[in-house]
């Protein structure tokens, strides 16, 4: 349903075309606009050259695959069907204006019905579970990178390269989002929760098209999950440790951007927290 995000954005822009969509979707999709679509950069947890013997969770993979993809400026994320509300771009802008690395906030819902753009119905509604939280109900203020949530959330592309991307580690897993907002933060760079970029999704179940398997490995606290926030937040970790040779992220998009297409990647061939193969990933 990326029509309804598409429409909703439109609404918003006016005069003003300044923006680049880019669509990472690992089923093949095709629009009546101009939008750059590709496929998730090769990786060994899902697509054809894939290490495991079913799909998995990547969403690092995917987001890296937009950052080496976008233009230099201000990079924004959103998770598929999803709806922008009223105020989300003006939102965006003053976050670019302002330098500051902006989270948004969401609505998770059930049968949404979109009408020229907006959302004209829906049930069983799940509110963001940071806004009881929130000091702030109608502008931006600074919070932690733990509240850099994926599903709508936007920075400088440059502050992205110098973190080394969305940390591959973290799929298999998920928690990619909150990780990335605190390497951020262990940056310095500076971050706001804004009430005012708020998108309301739908996930119906039963059209959410495939679904990608995910684990926490291990037994709370001492699982997979602790593990890498404790080495992020108190180990030392504020950059990723991805796969992309000398160079890292920064050089893979340089060369991507002059044309090369993305490599074929076959690492990692070990799960990081417990050495598991890969390929004994079911």
């Amino acid at each position: 349903m990326f029509g309804w995000t598409f429409d909703s954005l439109e609404k918003q822009v006016g005069s003003e075309n300044d923006i680049d969509i880019i669509v990472i979707s690992a089923q093949d999709v095709s629009f009546p606009y101009q939008v750059k679509v590709s496929a998730p950069k090769y990786s060994v947890w899902q697509g054809k050259h894939r290490l495991t013997s079913s799909e998995w969770w990547a969403m690092s993979n995917a987001r890296n695959t937009a950052i080496c993809l976008a233009q230099d400026g201000y990079i924004v994320f959103l998770d598929d069907r999803c709806v922008l509300q009223p105020g989300w771009l003006h939102a965006v802008r003053e976050a670019m204006d302002g330098n500051y690395a902006i989270a948004g906030t969401y609505k998770k819902v059930h049968n949404l019905v979109v009408k020229d753009g907006l959302a004209a119905s829906w049930d069983n509604e799940t509110q963001d579970s940071r806004m009881p939280y929130a000091s702030n109900k109608e502008g931006p203020a600074p919070c932690g990178g733990e509240w850099f949530f994926g599903c709508s959330c936007g920075l400088p592309l440059e502050w992205a390269l110098n973190i080394g991307g969305y940390d591959e580690d973290c799929d298999s897993l998920s928690f990619e989002d909150c990780i990335f907002g605190i390497m951020l933060e262990k940056n310095g760079y500076p971050i706001r929760f804004d009430p005012r970029m708020a998108i309301i999704q739908d996930r119906t179940p039963g059209q959410l098209g495939p679904e990608y398997k995910r684990t926490d490995k291990g037994i709370s606290p001492c699982d997979k999950s602790h593990r890498i926030l404790e080495m992020v937040q108190k180990g030392g970790r504020h950059k990723a440790p991805n796969y992309f040779g000398e160079g890292g992220i920064r050089a893979l998009r340089e060369r991507v951007l002059k044309g090369e297409p993305f490599p074929i990647m076959q690492v990692p061939q070990n799960d990081w927290f417990d050495g598991q193969l890969v390929k004994d990933f079911k």
